[in-house]
C-alpha cells in the first residue's frame, strides 16, 4: 500500500534492498522503477522469468505483480536493487509543473502501457539511483529538488528507450543511433 511508503509532501520513495526467498510475490497501487546494482539473478514479473544482472533497470506499472530471487544466497554475491517508488497521481503533477515533460508522463500514466527492462550499458542511471537513494536517506536541504530532477531524468529515458521499441531500426530517430553508439564504444573501447 502506497501509505506504507508516502509521507506527506513527499511523494517518491526511495530504498536499496537486498533480494531474498522471503519476499512473496506481489503488486502495488503505485508505479515502481527498479535498478539493479549489484548481483544476479531472477526478475519474477508478468508470468515471465526475467534474468538480471547488474545494470537492469525495470520501469514496473501499478498492479503489476513481481518479486526478484537471487541468484544465490551466498553472503559475498548478493543481489541489491535500489526501489523508487510514486504514485501514479504524482505524473499529473509533474506535468503540470513542467509542461515540457507532459508527453512523458502521459505514457507512463497509460493504463495499457506494461513493464519493461532496459539495459544501463554505460552506468548513468546508476549514479543517478545512487543520488536519489543517498538524498532520500539524507534529506539534505533541497533533497525533494534532487529527487524530482533525478526522476524526470530516469523517465526520459525510459520514454525514449520505450518509443524505440516500437520503431523498426531504419526509422530510428538520428539521437538513438549516436546514443547507442556511444554506449557501444563505453562497453568495447577496451577488447582487442
Amino acid at each position: 500500500r502506497g501509505d506504507w511508503y508516502f509521507e506527506q509532501d513527499v511523494p517518491i520513495f526511495v530504498n536499496r534492498a537486498y533480494e531474498t526467498f522471503d519476499l512473496i510475490e506481489h503488486a502495488h497501487e503505485f508505479i515502481e522503477m527498479t535498478y539493479v546494482c549489484e548481483g544476479a539473478g531472477v526478475h519474477y514479473i508478468g508470468g515471465e522469468a526475467v534474468p538480471v544482472e547488474h545494470g537492469t533497470l525495470f520501469f514496473i506499472p501499478v498492479g503489476h505483480s513481481h518479486v526478484f530471487r537471487p541468484k544465490t544466497l551466498r553472503k559475498d554475491r548478493p543481489l541489491i536493487v535500489y526501489n523508487c517508488l510514486f504514485p501514479v497521481e504524482y505524473l499529473s503533477e509533474l506535468s503540470n509543473r513542467f509542461p515540457q515533460a507532459s508527453e512523458i508522463c502521459q505514457l507512463f500514466q497509460d493504463q495499457r502501457l506494461g513493464w519493461f527492462a532496459m539495459k544501463d550499458g554505460a552506468g548513468e542511471y546508476h549514479a543517478l539511483f545512487r543520488e536519489m537513494y543517498q538524498e532520500f536517506t539524507a534529506r539534505p536541504p533541497g533533497y525533494l529538488i534532487v529527487l524530482t530532477s533525478h526522476l524526470l531524468r530516469i523517465l526520459t529515458g525510459l520514454y525514449r528507450y520505450r518509443i524505440q521499441l516500437d520503431m523498426p531500426p531504419a526509422n530510428r530517430p538520428q539521437w538513438l543511433t549516436i546514443d547507442e553508439a556511444i554506449d557501444y564504444i563505453g562497453q568495447h573501447y577496451a577488447e582487442e
